[in-house]
């Protein structure tokens, strides 16, 4: 596969990120938009601020149930008016073993926008009629990952929490991260 649409942190541990209380209480499949704070430990936020040189202000929360195979692949946009592609996310899983993040070429086939369960919008293809480009086990390990191009979820026979940071990139940085983050994301 060409494109490579995924970066793994090695040195950035995850060990400490969580409350002791961040799962909700239903299994329901799902997407929620939270505050750091409600699910992350704030000495984390601090510690991966400073480590990436970015403001963590917004995360996400999937759970995707157990053999859960996506039909459509999906591009992330922003929620500011004009609705532009959210070039990319710091994610981690809780359980979920084997459960892959797949990307796909974009097709030129222009799609309406859509709103998720947590009022997010995205434009999505069926998974028949796009091409898939590049894939990737995230499991434990902090990894930044492209948004900006179709993506999917398949799990397979653990269901998985997905934690998906949206940061924002001090972008005047010189540290290293910051860098890689910015060039990653076609913005830098």
């Amino acid at each position: 596969m060409a494109n490579q649409h995924w970066f793994r942190f090695k040195d950035l541990s995850v060990d400490t990120a969580l409350k002791p209380d961040w799962k909700p209480k239903s299994l329901v499949p799902g997407i929620w938009r939270c505050v750091p704070e409600e699910k992350l430990n704030v000495d984390w936020i601090q510690y991966l601020s400073a480590k990436i040189n970015a403001n963590v202000n917004n995360i996400m929360l999937f759970y995707k149930p157990p053999h859960f195979n996506n039909t459509v692949a999906h591009v992330d946009l922003t929620i500011t008016p004009g609705y532009i592609p959210r070039y990319y996310a710091l994610n981690w899983l809780v359980d979920g073993a084997d459960s892959e993040m797949r990307w796909y070429k974009t097709p030129l086939k222009e799609k309406a926008v859509e709103l998720t369960p947590a009022n997010t919008p995205y434009k999505s293809w069926p998974i028949e009629d796009v091409e898939q480009e590049d894939s990737c086990d995230i499991g434990g390990r902090l990894t930044l990952v492209r948004t900006d191009s179709p993506h999917a979820i398949f799990t397979t026979h653990q269901g998985r929490w997905c934690f998906s940071i949206r940061p924002v990139l001090l972008i005047k940085s010189n540290h290293d991260r910051g860098k890689k983050l910015l060039m990653f994301s076609n913005i830098y």
